[in-house]
């Protein structure tokens, strides 16, 4: 089962909610970058990972998000799911690009499959929710308004498919760290974005890149992160830039790869040529 990633084409933070999440409004989009699992039936639920794993240390224990959707399965279902699950990364850990919670979604479709539970994606996304907004979004994919918290889905008409280049830091931003760094001083660079691109998207077209693209937490990301803001420069010459999520991921929209990776050498930085590809699970 492939587990593709997301990305925030428009991500605008309107305020506070309770229990100290963020309002939200973000335009989420599959890439076709993704990671794989594999599960079998098993005395006991274990989950392993393959693949090439660096930079973070990613827990195999009850606190992966793999292991919560597999039990909010459980729950739901009334019965237990002893899986032993196999997860190959292809997307990088820790960037914003929503690699965990892809997983997330996948087991839950995958094994609702799998083990004939009945749940319709309307359902699995209310079991998604809890687990996160890019959960609940990666459930069914395609592209999507997400508000609230980001977990009120809006699905919406499928863009033609869009190249970028995907660039990886050598170093992480912890979510923590960047919406503390927005609390502080209330960014609004992307206000607006979501509203204005709508009228395009409802039509199946994208919106001029200058009117779509925009993120509230690159500000508070850069804080975090000055190096961010350098690598965003450099690569300026080349076509628009955008934090994916809270970061450290930054995408391109010009050039080709090895432009991009020429751009930002002095930083050590991993390119990556991806796609936009708003394929969902329809």
């Amino acid at each position: 089962m492939l587990a593709p990633a997301k990305i925030n084409l428009a991500l605008e933070v309107l305020g506070d909610l309770p229990g100290g999440y963020h309002e939200l409004d973000s335009l989420f989009a599959t890439l076709d970058l993704a990671d794989e699992l594999h599960w079998r039936d098993a005395p006991v639920t274990n989950l392993r990972l393959g693949g090439e794993v660096t930079g973070l240390d990613i827990s195999v224990g009850e606190d992966n998000l793999v292991i919560r959707a597999l039990r909010a399965l459980e729950q739901a279902s009334g019965r237990p799911l002893p899986l032993e699950i196999e997860l190959f990364k292809g997307i990088p850990a820790g960037g914003g690009l929503g690699g965990g919670s892809a997983d997330a979604a996948a087991l839950l479709y995958g094994v609702n499959q799998s083990h004939s539970l009945g749940f319709s994606l309307e359902q699995l996304e209310k079991l998604a929710a809890p687990l996160g907004a890019d959960v609940a979004f990666s459930v069914r994919g395609g592209l999507a308004r997400g508000t609230g918290r980001g977990d009120r889905l809006q699905p919406l008409p499928a863009l033609p498919a869009r190249s970028l280049v995907l660039i990886l830091p050598p170093f992480f931003c912890p979510t923590g760290a960047v919406y503390r760094a927005w609390d502080t001083a209330r960014w609004r660079p992307a206000a607006g974005k979501v509203a204005a691109s709508l009228p395009y998207l409802g039509a199946a077209q994208w919106a001029p890149l200058d009117i779509m693209l925009g993120n509230d937490l690159e500000p508070a990301a850069e804080q975090v992160q000055p190096q961010l803001a350098e690598i965003r420069q450099a690569l300026r010459e080349l076509g628009p830039t955008l934090l994916c999520g809270s970061g450290s991921t930054v995408s391109c929209w010009g050039g080709n790869l090895e432009q991009v990776q020429a751009a930002v050498e002095p930083w050590k930085c991993r390119c990556v040529a991806a796609q936009v590809t708003c394929v969902s699970r329809l």
